[in-house]
């Protein structure tokens, strides 16, 4: 799913032994598309 337009994005985070952690960091462009994605959860 893509909502607003993304800056960047990073998929998942992982620990030090490449195992995934199970977030993610999401970076917007502009304020009302972080408010959409976030109602759109």
């Amino acid at each position: 799913m893509t909502i607003g337009e993304n800056k960047f994005q990073l998929a998942l985070v992982h620990d030090k032994n490449g195992k995934p952690r199970g977030y993610a960091f999401i970076e917007y462009q502009h304020k009302e598309s972080m408010s959409e994605g976030q109602h759109s959860l």
